[in-house]
């Protein structure tokens, strides 16, 4: 399938201009990971995708998929509902009703929490009530998942738990996966693609596509620690004339300083 691509998009809030003339294309069932500081439009870009906004002008290409989930920040669980009747409330009339009980037993098992179906959700850790979240965000049968900082309350090393099990579900059921994060290191151990935007009107100053495998990335990885200090600066930054001066004097890419990442970094075009 064509990659979803957002073309010429303009978006103000009152006499705020967040977008403006923005571009971007998202590959099919990759994960793309958007980086930015706060207020740099991240939101935005996942509320035009899922069409809970409409641009003010400019169109959204190869958006296909009608049926789109959506994580946020909190897992926004019903608590009068058991784990159980969680999943079904979100794949209600979605799947074959012979086949839900199976369907959702095989999800909750790849969260582990089939031994909790029972459960409600004051009676699970913030952990688990997570875990439930991305099970319904995996289990609904649409190619498009938009993730907006799932993990942003959970301590580090729960969050990492966290992005270890979104690489075993995006195995499981390969998605379509546009995820934003504050966190660079959620972004280097998931992102296929890597898109840092600055401030507003927000701008593209970063496209990496990683082709290290996602299995082989894991926290202290040497091929991930110098991308993580140069995006942490571009971040900071906020400067694409100011990154390209740092990339010169400090990455020296034609000169191969990047040996211990090799070829499985490649610098996308600028969008």
């Amino acid at each position: 399938m064509k990659a979803i691509q957002l073309k010429n998009i303009t978006k103000s809030y009152d006499d705020t201009k967040i977008l403006e003339n923005f571009n971007l294309q998202i590959p099919h069932n990759e994960i793309t990971c958007i980086i930015g500081p706060s207020g740099s439009g991240k939101s935005t870009i996942l509320n035009l995708l899922s069409e809970l906004l409409i641009p003010d002008s400019g169109e959204i290409l190869n958006l296909n998929d009608k049926i789109v989930s959506y994580v946020f920040q909190s897992p926004r669980l019903l608590p009068w509902k058991t784990v159980k009747d969680n999943m079904k409330f979100v794949l209600d009339n979605k799947i074959e009703k012979n086949k839900l009980d199976e369907y959702i037993d095989g999800w909750l098992d790849a969260v582990e929490l089939l031994d909790y179906k029972e459960y409600y959700p004051n009676q699970m850790s913030g952990g688990m009530k997570q875990r439930l979240a991305l099970a319904r965000g995996f289990a609904v049968p649409g190619n498009l998942l938009l993730m907006d900082e799932p993990f942003k309350g959970l301590d580090a090393p729960l969050r990492f738990k966290m992005v270890e099990l979104i690489k075993k579900l995006w195995e499981k059921q390969k998605k379509t996966i546009v995820f934003v994060t504050h966190d660079i290191q959620e972004a280097l151990l998931l992102g296929h693609s890597i898109i840092a935007l600055g401030k507003k009107p927000v701008k593209i100053i970063e496209n990496l596509t990683i082709d290290i495998p996602l299995n082989e990335r894991k926290i202290g990885c040497v091929r991930l620690a110098k991308l993580e200090g140069y995006l942490f600066d571009l971040v900071e930054e906020g400067s694409l004339y100011k990154r390209h001066n740092k990339m010169n004097k400090h990455c020296c890419f034609e000169n191969k300083s990047f040996l211990n990442i090799g070829s499985h970094y490649r610098k996308s075009s600028m969008t």
